[in-house]
């Protein structure tokens, strides 16, 4: 069952119980004050919703899109709505739709981490990389503890050709949760890129810091210390690998690259013969 799924069926019950206002239909724009619902309105946007998610499931998103559609007529402010098209233009490929009610449904609540990475995530989609960051820079700032925030922050700065930036994220997001694996990993392949490949290794060094028989970023070293020309530090890493995990398939063939390379050809034979 996946997120958007989850979040529909999570908030179905309490979609009408949000007052109503007499605010522009436009999500983008400021809502107008709000007036209270009354039971019977509130009970038809409800039940609105209810049958509009009934036919999301299964799998009607054109009659969804209608009902969630009248319950934004009912309810120009249901934030809940919004984001559910939002889902369902998306899923059509409409991305200039679905950019437009997420918009809406983010506008209404900026704390709402489904809101703000539906939004996000549909601005990236759409190579609005720069507006997609400084959004997920506010999210950090507001909810400094959701990983999630951090990843997509740092991902939209890549895509936006900002790869230091990026770096600064995943810093911060380090003092939060410590040094992980995946973020050390992506911080040695982005530093790579920037051509940096002293500070990509001091980065799998902090890998091997945690786990001395790391075998991949032994690997990922031995491959940086070949591209700086240094064909003797990445023998001895090889080596490295090779007395910690002797069996290792992936070895073998970076060791017959590297000595096919080397013009060493008889040696690559076995490396070869070893691998298979």
């Amino acid at each position: 069952m996946n997120r958007f799924l989850i979040f529909s069926l999570s908030v179905v019950l309490l979609a009408g119980c949000k007052g109503g206002q007499t605010a522009t239909t436009t999500p983008a724009k400021t809502s107008q004050p709000k007036t209270e619902m009354s039971d019977a309105q509130r009970a038809e946007v409800t039940y609105a919703f209810f049958n509009a998610n009934k036919e999301k499931i299964l799998g009607n998103l054109e009659n969804a899109a209608g009902l969630f559609s009248e319950v934004i007529r009912k309810d120009p402010n249901n934030a809940a709505a919004m984001y559910e098209l939002a889902n369902i233009y998306s899923e059509q490929k409409k991305f200039a739709d679905a950019i437009y009610f997420a918009k809406g449904a983010y506008q209404l609540d900026k704390t709402n981490s489904w809101y703000i990475l539906t939004y996000t995530e549909l601005l990236q989609k759409n190579k609005k990389f720069t507006e997609a960051a400084t959004i997920l820079e506010k999210a950090v700032a507001d909810a400094p503890t959701k990983p999630d925030f951090y990843y997509e922050w740092a991902s939209a700065l890549l895509y936006a050709e900002k790869p230091a930036d990026a770096i600064k994220v995943y810093d911060k997001l380090e003092s939060q949760v410590g040094i992980t694996r995946e973020v050390t990993m992506q911080k040695s392949r982005i530093y790579q890129r920037m051509n940096k490949n002293e500070k990509a290794i001091e980065e799998l060094d902090k890998l091997i810091a945690l786990d001395p028989k790391d075998s991949q970023a032994y690997g990922m070293k031995a491959e940086i210390y070949q591209a700086m020309g240094k064909k003797d530090l990445a023998l001895d890493t090889y080596n490295k690998i090779l007395a910690i995990d002797p069996d290792n398939p992936y070895v073998h063939l970076s060791l017959a690259d590297f000595y096919r390379n080397g013009g060493e050809k008889e040696k690559s034979v076995e490396e070869l013969k070893k691998l298979f």
